[in-house]
């Protein structure tokens, strides 16, 4: 992860705008923000899920 997207996750945090594990509204918020290389990671890097048992 680069500086400039690090950034971008943070000023999301601490706008307090979303749930951080709600990555679509993340996205939302990112794109409304102009967070385009945000926006662009979070296209293409899937969350991992745990596994349940």
């Amino acid at each position: 992860m680069n500086e400039t997207i690090r950034l971008q996750i943070l000023a999301i945090r601490e706008s307090g705008a979303t749930n951080m594990f709600d990555i679509p509204r993340v996205r939302q918020e990112a794109y409304s923000q102009g967070f385009h290389e945000l926006v662009n990671t979070l296209m293409i890097t899937r969350p991992s899920t745990p596994a349940l048992s």
